[in-house]
């Protein structure tokens, strides 16, 4: 029985017995104006409690792992679950449907596969309806619009009045090629907004992990998708056999004690905050150095000064027929103001070089100051694995191959003859 039809008999057993109330009667036909009133009130009330849930009454998760294909669970989490119908829009079938007999089923899952031969990421029209035992009837619809056009198919916009409560706004996807598709977020999805189960699920991850996860990591895995790792310095040099007291010997100095110079750097004040460029989605935008700084700016405690460590990764089993691009020119920030750069880095070489007469290091503010005169030599600067940068005092030129020294741990660089 409908909502409508519901409140019609309500309305009807306020009148005495002797009343005519049948359908067709003027009572009966006055009570269907209120309860057309009613009903609408009822619904009003029922949609503006559900509209305070983050966890959402209907969620369609689609879930693309290939070209053409994809997967889609449905998932209803509503009180006294009627009839719940799938129907495929586009040919207008009807995938699924299901109706209980008796009151008090609040959950109900379907999974289904969707297959496009026309479009790389299925473009096929679904929609979820759903009423309930008193008379309410939800319906969602997928793929989800990208602005709000006041049907089916537009986003559920509580969730982004619940996410302005947690300054966590629904994303807002680039353009990618094809072959970006397997590392957008979620894997291929090639719309401009994020959808409701994601951003869903992402508001949710975001309140559980705010007490238990560092500030500027999860506030990066907020607005960026990356997930990252924070280490405090003074934690470096309390690890178990592991040695990051000073620098390792170059050709002119003895080492120069680096953690544990606490007058200029402060360890417990001190961060390391460390990424994969690999990482980042391909349908975020990526961020400025402004933007990371302000992340940390805002989220960091008191602190000295902040690293932040991007790990590039390059995949070994690209094959030779795809296009992979590379910057003209690669740099390496030490500093507020000190720049290495490469021009040439498409080039096979596994470090950079510096060319001065002099640098030293200003421990105040972490610069390299460079004295450049007719004397100039190249200072090799080199990363290891755990994307440190270590600096090589060296006569040596290009022709001068660098390797690593297991019993001392120190890169060196070497001549060949």
């Amino acid at each position: 029985m409908s909502l409508l039809n519901d409140t019609i008999n309500e309305h009807k057993k306020l009148f005495p017995s002797f009343y005519n109330t049948e359908e067709g009667s003027n009572i009966h036909k006055h009570i269907t104006i209120l309860a057309k009133q009613d009903a609408k009130l009822k619904e009003s009330l029922f949609l503006i409690k559900l509209g305070t849930q983050i966890n959402r009454p209907l969620t369609i998760q689609k879930i693309q792992n290939q070209f053409y294909t994809e997967e889609l669970h449905f998932k209803v989490t509503l009180q006294n679950i009627k009839n719940v119908k799938i129907e495929n829009k586009t040919d207008n079938t009807i995938i699924h449907e299901h109706t209980f007999e008796e009151p008090g089923n609040n959950y109900f899952e379907y999974d289904t596969t969707i297959n496009d031969t026309v479009n790389p990421v299925p473009a096929t029209k679904i929609l979820l309806t759903v009423e309930t035992f008193e008379g309410y009837i939800l319906t969602k619809g997928y793929p989800e619009n990208d602005t709000r056009e006041n049907n089916d198919y537009d986003h559920d916009y509580n969730l982004d009045k619940i996410g302005a409560w947690y300054n966590i706004p629904r994303y807002s996807h680039i353009p990618i090629e094809l072959a970006d598709y397997a590392r957008a977020l979620p894997p291929y999805h090639n719309k401009s907004t994020e959808d409701d189960y994601y951003y869903m699920n992402r508001i949710l991850t975001y309140i559980k992990e705010y007490n238990n996860t560092p500030l500027p990591v999860l506030e990066l895995w907020k607005y960026y998708g990356v997930y990252s790792k924070l280490v405090n310095r003074k934690i470096m040099i309390h690890q178990q056999n592991v040695h990051d007291m000073q620098q390792p010997e170059t050709s002119t100095d003895s080492g120069l004690p680096v953690y544990m110079r606490t007058k200029y750097w402060y360890n417990s004040c001190a961060y390391d905050i460390y990424a994969t460029y690999n990482d980042f989605p391909s349908n975020l935008t990526l961020p400025t150095e402004k933007d990371i700084e302000d992340i940390f700016r805002n989220n960091l405690p008191i602190t000295k000064v902040s690293q932040y460590n991007v790990n590039i990764e390059f995949d070994t089993d690209i094959s030779q027929e795809e296009n992979f691009e590379v910057n003209d020119t690669f740099k390496i920030n030490i500093g507020n103001n000190t720049i290495i750069q490469d021009d040439n880095c498409g080039e096979e070489r596994d470090y950079l070089t510096i060319v001065a007469t002099d640098i030293t290091l200003d421990m105040e503010t972490g610069d390299l100051i460079q004295t450049n005169t007719a004397e100039d030599q190249d200072y090799f600067v080199v990363m290891d694995s755990e994307c440190n940068l270590w600096m090589l005092d060296t006569e040596y030129h290009d022709e001068a191959e660098l390797y690593l020294d297991t019993e001392l741990c120190e890169l060196q660089a070497v001549k060949e003859e």
